[in-house]
C-alpha cells in the first residue's frame, strides 16, 4: 500500500481558492517549474513568455488534479506532465505562428527568443508582438481572428470546425483569407 501524497492537503485547499496553500506548493514545486522552463527555453520566444505559460500549467494541474486518484498518481507526477505537455504544446505554437505571419525567414527568426540577453532587443520583440497582435484585430473579421487564434495554437482545419460548428472548408477559408490578409498587410520591419 503506498503512503498517501504529503501534497494532497495544499492541493485540495488549493483548489477551495486558498491563496497561501497556492503559494506553498509554488515554492514547494518552483525547482520543478524553473527545471521544466529550462528544458523549453531555446524554443521559446522570451523567457517570460515561457515562465507565464508555466505558471498557468501549474495553477491548471492543481485545479485538474483528481484528489481521489492520488495512490495511484501524485501530484507531483501529474504536475510535471501537465507542465511537458503545456510546453511543448506552446513550442509548436510558437513554431507556427512565427512562419505564417511573416513574409519571409529573416523575420520569422526576429521574432524568436534572442540569441543575446540585450534588453532592448527583449523590447522590441515585445512590441512587434503586440503590433502583429494589434494588426490582426484590424485587418480580420471576428470569425477569422477566431479560426486563426485555433489555427495557430495547432488545431486542424477539422478539429477547428468541429470546436465552432462550422463545415471544414469554411474554416480552411477562413484561414486562407486571414493568411492572405495578414501577409498583404504586415510587412517585415526594416534591419
Amino acid at each position: 500500500m503506498s503512503k498517501p501524497d504529503p501534497s494532497a492537503s495544499l492541493v485540495q485547499r488549493a483548489q477551495e481558492g486558498d491563496e497561501i496553500a497556492f503559494s506553498e506548493l509554488f515554492g514547494q514545486y518552483a525547482p520543478l517549474i524553473d527545471s521544466v522552463c529550462n528544458r523549453y527555453l531555446s524554443d521559446a520566444p522570451s523567457e517570460q513568455e515561457l515562465r507565464s505559460e508555466a505558471i498557468a500549467a501549474f495553477w491548471s494541474a492543481i485545479r485538474s488534479y483528481d484528489l481521489d486518484k492520488q495512490q495511484s498518481v501524485t501530484f507531483g507526477l501529474y504536475a510535471q506532465i501537465c507542465l511537458s505537455n503545456r510546453m511543448i504544446s506552446c513550442i509548436r505554437k510558437w513554431k507556427r505562428i512565427k512562419p505564417m505571419l511573416s513574409l519571409d525567414s529573416d523575420f520569422a527568426s526576429e521574432l524568436g527568443a534572442a540569441e543575446d540577453s540585450n534588453p532592448a532587443r527583449y523590447v522590441v520583440e515585445q512590441e512587434t508582438y503586440l503590433e502583429l497582435r494589434r494588426r490582426m484585430e484590424l485587418l480580420l473579421s471576428p470569425k477569422e481572428r477566431q479560426v486563426w487564434m485555433l489555427f495557430i495554437e495547432g488545431h486542424t482545419a477539422a478539429e477547428i470546425a468541429d470546436k465552432l460548428g462550422s463545415e471544414k472548408k469554411d474554416v480552411e477559408n477562413a484561414i486562407f483569407r486571414a493568411r492572405k490578409k495578414l501577409r498583404q498587410h504586415i510587412t517585415p520591419p526594416k534591419a
